[in-house]
């Protein structure tokens, strides 16, 4: 297997839980199949992710409003993750 390439997008740019997204990166460059991890911004992940190369996307959170940039950077990776947290603000939704 090829060393992964990963764009890791937290799906709440106002978010007050980034720790856990940089927590995340952290342990993914630990990993031996990775080769790069970028935390992406919502401003230039699809720059980003082209621009680097990149082919697989991990998409952190579950922000609704932000569907189409993930889905946009889904489509041009060979692999995608959606990885939602249990919210209890968000049952209703």
């Amino acid at each position: 297997m090829s060393d992964l390439s990963i764009l890791l997008l937290d799906t709440e740019p106002q978010t007050h839980n980034r720790y856990l997204v940089l927590a995340i990166a952290d342990a993914l460059r630990r990993h031996p199949a990775v080769g790069r991890v970028q935390v992406g911004g919502h401003g230039d992940a699809l720059v980003t992710f082209v621009e680097q190369g990149l082919d697989t996307l991990i998409a952190f959170g579950g922000a609704r409003a932000h569907a189409p940039l993930v889905g946009r950077l889904a489509g041009l990776a060979r692999t995608s993750v959606l990885w939602t947290t249990e919210d209890p603000y968000e049952r209703e939704a």
